[in-house]
């Protein structure tokens, strides 16, 4: 399943997998397609849960640290990065498919994201 939210990201060959400033993993929020590559979220939960101490909270604007961005232009080669804890079980969510309605807001992203794929010629 290439597009879902949650689980395990599916990360080509030579991709690095994002941290935190304390170097864990940041978690997989979702990825989906984007052309012909694959667009991935991640976050650092503690700190949108609040677990960490933040002055004013975790409301507003998010500093960059705390989440990242990634895409590749390629969908060949992937490789699942398993996120575990040391007794072997899963630290994050389990996968779950993008659904129909999710499908229309990555469709909007898609569109934000690649206007001049989405949006046909320019006019002069």
């Amino acid at each position: 399943m290439l597009e879902h939210w949650w689980g395990f990201a599916s990360m080509p060959e030579g991709m690095e997998y994002p941290c935190n400033g304390e170097d864990n993993p940041m978690t997989l929020i979702c990825q989906f397609k984007l052309g012909g590559g694959l667009v991935y979220v991640f976050a650092d939960l503690d700190y949108f849960f609040g677990d960490i101490d933040v002055e004013g909270g975790n409301l507003g604007e998010w500093p960059h640290k705390f989440y990242k961005v990634l895409y590749s232009p390629t969908r060949n080669n992937l490789h699942e990065h398993a996120i575990r804890y040391s007794d072997g079980t899963s630290a994050v969510p389990e996968a779950r498919e993008i659904a129909s309605y999710d499908s229309r807001v990555l469709s909007k992203l898609r569109h934000a994201l690649l206007p001049h794929q989405t949006r046909g010629p320019a006019s002069p």
